[in-house]
């Protein structure tokens, strides 16, 4: 060994990776070409070891929006109460594997290499994910996404000129039913549409807290009344 030494030279660097032991390599003499060869490929091995630990992104999207991107950062989505929603995790360099925790919950699948999940949470919530890549002992970082649970429009009592339980009456000349609701939230909008459809009729009203009606509604069709209320959550009365 001592020969080694003595004929060749001794190089040290640090591995860049996180929980990595310090490596050391030893390069003998060789012949020129050979040199060059190995020079090449420890500096290749390098570089790639280096860009794949430096200015890496984590993002987490849910239906094309970008809810965080970067490492350690976190993000905030809203989704309806009743409905799941999916979040992607993409990492620029490429993703080994992954493991999400729930808080409250604890880990929880997927937590392999796949990339999606879908959680359908009541209550206001934070879901982590941490990433492992493009080597399985590399850690690169966690993002956090926190999950507000908005409530949906409540349901309201229908009624037909002014009477419940009644699909309702109109005479020759007059304009239609007059549909109504008993009761109404302030800020939300409140839509009649052909039922099982999305083509509205007459003009939206807005939620006043107290009763509010519709415009005129002609015979020959069924009705529903679209809700959205400030969150943005949808419910259908029927």
């Amino acid at each position: 060994m001592d020969d080694v030494y003595r004929q060749g030279f001794f190089l040290q660097y640090f591995c860049p990776y996180k929980n990595c032991t310090k490596y050391k390599i030893l390069i003998i003499k060789l012949k020129s070409r050979q040199m060059k060869n190995l020079i090449l490929i420890l500096v290749c091995a390098l570089t790639f070891m280096v860009s794949s630990t430096i200015a890496q992104t984590i993002t987490v999207s849910s239906g094309g929006d970008v809810i965080a991107s970067g490492v350690d950062v976190s993000g905030d989505t809203t989704v309806c109460n009743g409905s799941n929603i999916t979040f992607t995790v993409a990492l620029d360099v490429g993703i080994d594997h992954i493991q999400w925790v729930a808080v409250p919950g604890g880990t929880f699948a997927p937590n392999a290499i796949s990339t999606t999940v879908t959680v359908t949470p009541t209550v206001d919530a934070a879901y982590i994910v941490h990433v492992y890549g493009p080597l399985p002992t590399d850690y690169v970082g966690w993002v956090q996404v926190n999950v507000v649970v908005a409530d949906i429009p409540s349901s309201q009592t229908v009624t037909a000129n002014g009477i419940v339980d009644t699909d309702g009456e109109y005479c020759t000349g007059e304009a239609g039913v007059v549909f109504g609701l008993t009761g109404s939230e302030i800020g939300a909008g409140y839509q009649m549409q052909i039922d099982g459809t999305s083509t509205d009729v007459g003009a939206a009203v807005n939620g006043t807290g107290t009763a509010i009606t519709f415009d005129p509604a002609a015979a020959g069709n069924n009705y529903q009344i679209l809700v959205r209320n400030l969150s943005g959550c949808e419910f259908i009365i029927r």
